[in-house]
């Protein structure tokens, strides 16, 4: 009973994450306030990262090329996918979102700053890193994956309005990332894909 109850408890740190970022933020109306919140999320998870004994994941390890054909790889897979998307399904509301927005400036700065860097990193800290770790027990039926690419897409949906071709296109590229980290049991080379597929976004 006390070894259940403990295994429950652990869970609560995450449906509370999962809570706030990105279902709580994505009902702030100032879009610099939620991006500073996903910033105060990402170093939350990270505590949790490490509290909870998973900070293995977040150790460096000298790549291999192994490791870089797998990032080719799933770059070459959100290519392939984004192909399907454009033939077969239609923009996002996030997308047609993102582009509306005109920045000049230093606003300009944060909002690349948050779209390049601390955004696909705090994303990558909670959906692939704590949540995949979190479902470890149920890895071998693949529900870590499957989990982690249904809520990422719902992040990225929900904040715009509910529409399945928004859901679908999300969670190809949730399933990419999610294998991709998986296979290599450590959170940088995710992180690296996430920072080059919106490099590519953005140009």
């Amino acid at each position: 009973m006390v070894e259940s109850d403990k295994s429950v408890r652990q869970y609560i740190p995450l449906l509370l994450i999962l809570l706030v970022y990105p279902y709580g933020i994505g009902l702030v109306a100032r879009e610099f306030v939620a991006d500073a919140l996903v910033f105060v999320t990402g170093l939350v998870t990270l505590f949790l990262l490490y509290r909870q004994g998973y900070g293995d994941i977040l150790v460096f390890r000298k790549p291999t090329w192994k490791i870089v054909r797998r990032v080719i790889l799933a770059f070459l897979c959100k290519l392939c996918w984004a192909v399907i998307v454009y033939h077969f399904l239609s923009s996002t509301k996030n997308e047609e979102a993102l582009d509306s927005w005109s920045y000049t400036g230093v606003q300009l700065f944060l909002y690349n700053l948050y779209l390049l860097v601390y955004g696909p990193i705090c994303e990558e800290l909670v959906f692939r890193g704590y949540m995949m770790r979190s479902l470890a027990p149920v890895s071998h039926l693949q529900l870590d994956v499957l989990c982690s690419a249904c809520l990422f897409s719902l992040g990225h949906v929900l904040p715009t309005g509910w529409v399945l071709n928004d859901f679908l296109v999300y969670l190809g590229s949730g399933l990419i990332y999610a294998i991709l980290f998986k296979k290599s049991a450590t959170i940088y080379p995710v992180i690296i894909l996430h920072i080059m597929w919106n490099s590519l976004m953005v140009l």
